[in-house]
């Protein structure tokens, strides 16, 4: 059962923000960002009906939320036993990411929570991207890597790539949903260059990158459609989580 669901992110143009600035932010607390949005939209899609029947899914959370801030996250992985992350037996890279998503997990033991979202974009500039094309993968197993040593709350990794702006744009460009999966080798995740910048492409396009107006972009989108590797691992480990707790759609 999915009786509660705690996250972390970067931001309010991401998951959101604490509307009192607190560290665990609940439920009305909450200003939703577009990619907590996105996070109840797929829960929805991969729930059976049993379960979609027992929340108000037009809510602005329809699931009981906890939302961590950065610095919170930050606090709670300087209790992490020295060096756990330190060693070939969880692999390489991302130990920021492996005791970030570490961290929520052990809040989310703590408040109850039942599935654990850690969200981070890829970021780098263009040429970092191409020297480390596998940087998306590597922030996303380090995250994994962090839920499996916690072993507390069945945790997914959301890692857009660049930006989860180059996600939104897939939506709001001209031709909209086709081949979107080279904005995540075109696009840079700075915005010092104008051309390759996610979030200044957006604002292009669509005129504002508020937070209210991002959210207006997700109600839009047709994730469906949506075909880029980097959602596209988000979307089905998603998939798998919701149906290790839930079992599979009927």
């Amino acid at each position: 059962m999915i009786e509660s669901i705690i996250v972390t992110g970067e931001g309010v143009t991401d998951l959101g923000v604490s509307a009192n600035g607190l560290g665990v932010a609940e439920n009305n607390d909450i200003l939703v960002g577009p990619m907590l949005k996105i996070i109840y939209r797929l829960i929805y899609e991969f729930s059976p009906d049993w379960f979609r029947e027992l929340y108000d899914w037009d809510s602005p959370n329809p699931i009981h939320t906890y939302l961590v801030s950065r610095s919170e996250r930050a606090r709670v992985s300087k209790t992490l036993t020295p060096n756990l992350f330190e060693t070939n037996k969880y692999g390489k890279g991302g130990i920021e990411h492996s005791k970030g998503a570490w961290a929520l997990a052990t809040i989310g033991a703590e408040r109850g929570a039942t599935l654990a979202v850690y969200f981070h974009d890829t970021d780098g500039t263009l040429s970092v991207l191409r020297r480390t094309p596998q940087l998306q993968e590597i922030i996303e197993n380090a995250a994994k890597r962090g839920f499996t040593v916690a072993a507390r709350v069945p945790g997914v990794a959301m890692v857009p790539k660049p930006t989860s702006e180059a996600w939104m744009i897939c939506h709001a460009k001209e031709d909209a949903y086709g081949s979107c999966e080279l904005l995540e080798t075109r696009l840079a995740g700075n915005q010092d260059s104008k051309a390759r910048s996610p979030k200044v492409i957006l604002e292009e396009l669509r005129g504002d990158t508020h937070r209210e107006a991002l959210n207006e972009i997700v109600d839009e989108m047709d994730l469906s459609r949506l075909d880029m590797p980097s959602f596209n691992s988000f979307r089905e480990s998603m998939r798998a989580a919701v149906e290790q707790i839930l079992g599979p759609r009927n």
